[in-house]
């Protein structure tokens, strides 16, 4: 039987309202593991961290980053202007 994994995809523009809401659910108990990729002032400073269960066992993390990259190129192609 295979096992379905659901991605909730949160819409936040602002980083200080998705940060708020992530810190909620975890004092919830409702998360438990964690992935970022950030941004440092400036254009050559980025920064990336796996914590929780995802820390403990990272392969599960390899089919979300497989979402991100999809919804990202989806952004991309979003703002490519037809030729």
């Amino acid at each position: 039987m295979a096992t379905v994994t659901n991605i909730t995809e949160y819409k936040h523009k602002d980083i200080g309202e998705a940060l708020d809401e992530l810190n909620e659910q975890w004092r919830r108990g409702e998360l438990t593991g964690f992935v970022f990729a950030c941004k440092f002032k400036g254009d050559k400073h980025h920064g990336v961290g796996l914590t929780g269960d995802y820390r403990r066992d990272p392969f599960e993390v390899l089919g979300v980053m497989a979402r991100v990259k999809f919804i990202i190129n989806r952004i991309i192609e979003g703002r490519q202007k037809p030729k």
